[in-house]
């Protein structure tokens, strides 16, 4: 399967109606040549699942993989040398329940859209599997910093600054020992997302409509994200560089993606299976005393005027 390099995605298309000038890149791969395969644009597809957006990205190449930190040790002049290995996903094939026969009618319906509409399916699948492991990694390492109670619950600006608030002093305190960065991002839970998405253009936060995936709102210099999960009640907030990811409090490693068709078993049949091969792993710079991930939950709303 031939894999198109990042830098070949907004080249001109091997289209002849199309220029330099009015190519529209990446912006519909799967419209502007119809040359490429279904595998081809998968691999092209930016996956914007929650891990990948507050992680910082990393390759792994080798079987496993590790990240390296210098820090100081026991409060002294003297330094060492830190290491934290990925925790990589089960690895196991998602049948998509794509057949061949079904892309081919998609295509006959919508043309070459079909290829981009399919992508679109299986990139779902993807992300709602990396997801559930995201949450899954905060609910474990992330350091427990208590909970706040609403006052005044009922108005979502106040609400916002109390829960904004307890946002930063989590990140106060990841950087209170060592200045690290205060750019980060806080997951927050179905009925809290509420305080910030309601008020997002009084405060001056960025239009959630320019983005996609579980994206709500950037604040000054933290990003807030809606939790996958609907169960889930914690608030969760953690460091996120892009210019220095070596600041950033976990990472995401990107291990190996393919698009398969393989032939089942049972009907013989030509099916698409997709492989997403990926791990996690906290900063070597977090320990308990020293902390870069925090999670906190909201109490009840107490209003005084309706108590």
């Amino acid at each position: 399967m031939q894999r198109i390099n990042e830098d070949q995605i907004d080249s001109v298309t091997t289209q002849t109606n199309y220029t330099k000038d009015d190519y529209p890149g990446s912006r519909n791969v799967a419209d502007a040549d119809q040359n490429l395969s279904l595998e081809d644009t998968f691999i092209q597809l930016k996956m914007p699942s929650l891990p990948r957006r507050i992680f910082s990205e990393v390759d792994i190449t080798g079987a496993t993989g590790g990240l390296f930190a210098i820090r100081q040790k026991n409060d002294t002049n003297d330094f060492e040398l830190v290491r934290r290995n990925f925790n990589l996903a089960p690895s196991e094939p998602i049948k998509t329940g794509i057949t061949v026969e079904a892309l081919r009618d998609i295509e006959s319906m919508y043309g070459r859209n079909g290829i981009s509409i399919t992508c679109n399916m299986i990139r779902s699948i993807a992300n709602d599997y990396e997801n559930k492991q995201c949450i899954d990694f905060l609910k474990l390492h992330c350091v427990d910093r208590g909970d706040i109670t609403y006052v005044n619950g009922r108005d979502s600006e106040k609400r916002y600054f109390q829960l904004a608030q307890k946002v930063h002093e989590c990140i106060l305190e990841a950087n209170s020992k060592n200045i690290r960065t205060f750019e980060g991002w806080c997951v927050l839970p179905y009925k809290d997302a509420s305080a910030v998405s309601s008020v997002t253009e009084y405060i001056g936060g960025t239009d959630q409509t320019k983005h996609k995936s579980l994206f709500l709102s950037r604040v000054g210099l933290v990003s807030y994200y809606l939790n996958p999960d609907v169960t889930d009640s914690n608030v969760y907030v953690g460091l996120h560089d892009d210019e220095l990811p070596g600041r950033s409090s976990a990472y995401f490693g990107n291990f190996a993606s393919d698009l398969l068709r393989v032939i089942t078993q049972e009907s013989g049949q030509h099916e698409y299976y997709l492989y997403n091969r990926f791990g996690t792993a906290l900063s070597p710079l977090h320990t308990e005393d020293n902390p870069m991930l925090f999670k906190f939950k909201v109490n009840k709303i107490e209003d005084p005027d309706n108590p």
